[in-house]
């Protein structure tokens, strides 16, 4: 079938400010005269954008105090971001990719970085692109990455993409979006293709590329790399189907997740600030290769998995040896309260440990179950920012006798004033609860109580300092270190 004449097509966009990585389906008129609504006296109530840029209105941006710009394209040969530099003199394009800071519909008041944000759809009206679509103007570097947009309005499969026959010199195994729902403002996430999964589990991306979509690709060898869109790629099943959750080998991958938490993101049930995915298997090699993704930087939390001077976002390694470490890289710290959730499968003859050198502890990640570890960044101790504080080691006998101590409870508020807090527990039953200075002297301590959730108020208010909480339920016992500030 063909379809002629203009088509109007529009995308929803919900109440978030944060940057998108985003595409037209249609070829006509301005960014203008499509996302802008061609700015009307009277803003319409849950359409278009205020898309703000150097020169202002006499640019065809909206009106601001800054000027700062909201809207760039990315220059794939050089690996730069360079802004918009007029929105009536840029026609939108199939295919064109963009990054745009999207505050809501134009009602917003975009001179107010607390101004609510709003739901909104983007609007753009031309001729609907059909056919094939080839792309050419990639990063020629070995590793070089490039944006892309999606060019139709359809749902394509981006594994049939990238490996095609006419898909070439690029990894076909990954590719990267950015998720606008992760983080304070969104963030990067890697697309195992062949697995199709995520690197942060807290994101639905996966290989199926959205209508309006851009994302990135990345060279393999130094040299020109392209590949072609076509109709056949295009995705017409409903929904996203079941994956196959891991690439086919002479044995099934065993995996390591590691999820990067705020506190109050963990507690309130949010999403992670940024995620690593590690698989292993007899066939995978420890040097990096096609396999292994790099990790591209986000602007808020990072954790990756450093391999001989490169950041990972998804390691595909032999299995792991007695004596074993790998290297976490963790970067641009926002907060100061974390939880890492770290699930594993069975790792045969070996365990794994996660090992914090700032507290001196190890901690045991439970074979084929999910480990909860808290942490705190504290500004006048730069080690406890290290980036690569933690690491993950393999030992073929338990490091500990007797009970295993693991720290998976969570405590909030933290840093505290000194008074009340609170503890979570990941199971109900009794518990009690002592606080130690950093002398090691107890100096506060709870009767026996149930549940999961602890309401612990100290008998006096804890000095300024640094506390440990231990928390006794059962055979288990928690600790979390506690900071106070008066």
């Amino acid at each position: 079938g063909t379809i002629q004449g203009n088509v109007t097509v529009e995308r929803y966009i919900p109440a978030r400010r944060a940057y998108r990585f985003m595409s037209a389906p249609t070829t006509g008129g301005t960014i203008y005269s499509n996302w802008q609504e061609s700015a009307p006296a009277t803003d319409p109530v849950g359409f278009g954008t205020d898309i703000t840029g150097a020169g202002g209105t006499a640019n065809g941006f909206d009106a601001s105090g800054s000027n700062n710009a909201s809207l760039y394209t990315h220059n794939n040969l050089t690996a730069t971001w360079q802004a918009v530099t007029s929105t009536t003199g840029t026609n939108l394009n199939a295919g064109d990719p963009y990054r745009i800071f999207v505050r809501g519909d134009r009602t917003v008041n975009q001179a107010s970085n607390s101004a609510p944000a709003t739901n909104t759809i983007l609007r753009s009206t031309g001729a609907l692109t059909t056919g094939n679509v080839s792309v050419f103007n990639l990063n020629p570097a070995a590793g070089g990455f490039s944006l892309v947009g999606n060019p139709y309005q359809a749902t394509v499969n981006m594994e049939e993409v990238l490996n095609d026959d006419d898909a070439f010199n690029l990894n076909s195994n990954f590719y990267y979006v950015w998720d606008p729902t992760l983080n304070s403002r969104g963030a990067y996430v890697t697309v195992n293709l062949e697995s199709n999964t995520p690197s942060n589990l807290s994101s639905d991306a996966n290989k199926y590329l959205q209508p309006n979509q851009a994302f990135f690709v990345q060279t393999q060898a130094i040299g020109p790399a392209g590949f072609t869109f076509k109709e056949e790629h295009k995705y017409s099943g409903a929904g996203t189907a079941t994956p196959n959750l891991y690439k086919t080998t002479d044995s099934e991958p065993v995996v390591l997740n590691l999820a990067l938490y705020s506190d109050a993101n963990f507690v309130s049930g949010g999403p992670a600030a940024d995620g690593l995915v590690v698989r292993f298997a007899d066939s995978y090699s420890n040097e990096v290769d096609a396999f292994d993704a790099v990790k591209p930087v986000n602007q808020d939390e990072n954790v990756g998995l450093l391999n001989n001077g490169t950041t990972l976002s998804f390691e595909s390694r032999a299995m792991p040896l007695n004596g074993e470490t790998l290297t976490l890289a963790n970067t641009a710290y926002r907060g100061t309260a974390y939880t890492y959730k770290v699930t594993t499968g069975n790792f045969g003859n070996v365990t794994a440990y996660l090992n914090d050198a700032f507290l001196g502890t190890s901690t045991q990640l439970q074979n084929n179950a999910e480990t909860l570890y808290n942490f705190n960044v504290l500004a006048e101790e730069p080690a406890s920012s290290a980036a690569n504080r933690f690491t993950v080691v393999f030992q073929a006998t338990p490091l500990f006798t007797g009970t295993v101590t693991t720290q998976n409870a969570v405590v909030y508020p933290n840093p505290s004033t000194g008074g009340s807090f609170t503890v979570k527990l990941p199971a109900e039953g009794a518990a009690t609860v002592n606080i130690y200075n950093q002398l090691g002297q107890r100096v506060a301590n709870t009767a026996s109580v149930s549940g999961n959730i602890i309401a612990v108020q100290p008998q006096t208010t804890l000095a300024a300092g640094i506390y440990l909480v231990e928390v006794n339920a059962g055979d288990n016992v928690y600790t979390q270190k506690l900071i106070v500030n008066n």
